[in-house]
């Protein structure tokens, strides 16, 4: 004779087995048993239900650049994808950017995806309030950041006594550096 017992049970219910299934709605749920004495019971409950989760997969590259002191990157080729999409739902990926992991030069540099659309979703088609994204564990790439030349400006009026030689000394108030990067530049 069994005087107690427990289980537990699972179902899922997908974004797409509705067309009109609004992400929060509640479903209703029956479960059925019996207690030792051999009486019937029945109880039920309403359970809500949310988005499907979605993650980005697929491949993308990015182009090297030159330093510019920011972690801005530029996607090169993209073949990203929305894993998990049930069946023919519409929903596409929108509103996302490219990342270095660092702004110093570099090469093989790990690139990023990150949301550049804080304000909004970044999902779109007529299923994407079905859906939520992470960007968490997207793919990544790799490339470089390359050296910026700097350009040396004489200023002022330097002069040199001639000794024969083509070499002169500078004071500080004789020249700039700039790097064309803002906030970078040198000025002695």
């Amino acid at each position: 004779m069994i005087t107690s017992g427990s289980g537990t049970g699972s179902f899922e219910i997908m974004a797409d087995d509705d067309d009109n299934a609004n992400v929060d709605n509640k479903f209703y749920a029956e479960y059925f048993g019996s207690d030792v004495t051999g009486i019937n019971y029945a109880n039920a409950e309403d359970v809500a239900f949310g988005k499907c989760p979605l993650t980005i997969g697929g491949s993308f590259t990015a182009d090297n650049k030159t330093y510019d002191g920011t972690t801005d990157a530029i996607i090169a080729t993209d073949n990203l994808v929305l894993v998990t999409v049930l069946g023919s739902d519409d929903v596409s990926l929108t509103g996302y950017a490219a990342q270095f992991a660092s702004k110093d030069v570099g090469t093989d540099i790990e690139v990023s995806i990150i949301d550049d659309n804080e304000a909004t979703s970044n999902l779109t088609g007529a299923d994407a309030s079905k859906y939520s994204l992470s960007f968490t564990g997207a793919t990544t790439a790799n490339a470089d950041i390359l050296a910026k030349s700097l350009t040396a400006t004489i200023t002022g009026n330097p002069t040199k006594v001639y000794d024969g030689t083509d070499v002169a000394t500078l004071s500080s108030d004789d020249y700039t550096m700039e790097t064309g990067v803002r906030n970078r530049n040198h000025y002695n």
